[in-house]
């Protein structure tokens, strides 16, 4: 089974889908944001959140998620390269128009390496990148954030997806909730989310005999996060990972 991860920022796709990319037989991940918009993980370990700074602290968090698809065994991954924290903003652009990062200060996509260095920050190219990204993997099944998820980034993701590859087989995952995962790693937890927060019908996919220390591995290898939120992302290694059947 083909599956594609889509990732608002660097390290969604270990928090919620290390499971699921482990356990399928060909997975791809595409990062729609560098994760260019965390000003405190650059305070931390830059020194500062001045344009400069924060293109370097995205330039990391793309190093640091090619390293974890590799170590999950990823097929094949690609970032978009669109502003950390603004997502919405670009979805509302008009026509002819671009959103600008005011953490980057860029207005179009600054990185080499993206499926598309220098697109413009508007909802006709982002829309476009998606439905290129899902081509390229031809999917049996997307892995996408839920629309009700508390960051605002996966909210506008999850609406960006809503007429991309129409008759696909999803399954949604939540990452930022008030009360969902917890802090902490303990290896016996049950990861339920609050039914209102992850709707549809719920599938739990069991990480199985060595899946938890795969997991965590994975999430160490985004470094300059676990920094600064370690222990709220060791919570979600536990006995499975839970999702949403959109649809049902």
């Amino acid at each position: 089974m083909r599956v594609l991860v889509v990732a608002p920022h660097p390290d969604d796709e270990a928090l919620a889908c290390a499971g699921l990319v482990m356990a399928t037989s060909e997975a791809h991940v595409v990062y729609v944001t560098s994760g260019d918009g965390f000003r405190r993980c650059a305070d931390f370990l830059l020194g500062g959140h001045d344009a400069a700074r924060m293109l370097a602290l995205g330039r990391i968090r793309m190093d640091e998620a090619a390293e974890c698809c590799r170590a999950l065994g990823v097929r094949s991954w690609s970032f978009l390269g669109f502003p950390d924290g603004f997502i919405g903003a670009v979805l509302r652009t008009p026509v002819g128009c671009t959103a600008r990062s005011p953490h980057t200060g860029a207005d179009r996509v600054p990185y080499a390496g993206t499926l598309q260095p220098d697109a413009p920050y508007s909802a006709q190219a982002l829309t476009a990148l998606l439905r290129l990204a899902v081509a390229r993997a031809a999917p049996d099944l997307l892995a996408v954030p839920v629309e009700t998820d508390h960051h605002p980034d996966h909210r506008a993701v999850a609406v960006a997806l809503a007429g991309v590859a129409p008759g696909v087989r999803r399954w949604t995952y939540l990452v930022h909730h008030d009360t969902y995962p917890g802090y902490g790693l303990r290896w016996n937890r049950a990861l339920r989310p609050p039914a209102a927060a992850l709707p549809g019908e719920r599938r739990y996919l069991p990480l199985g005999p060595g899946g938890q220390e795969r997991k965590l591995a994975a999430i160490a290898l985004h470094g300059s996060q676990v920094a600064v939120l370690g222990r709220w992302m060791e919570a979600f290694v536990g006995r499975e990972e839970p999702f949403g059947e959109a649809g049902t």
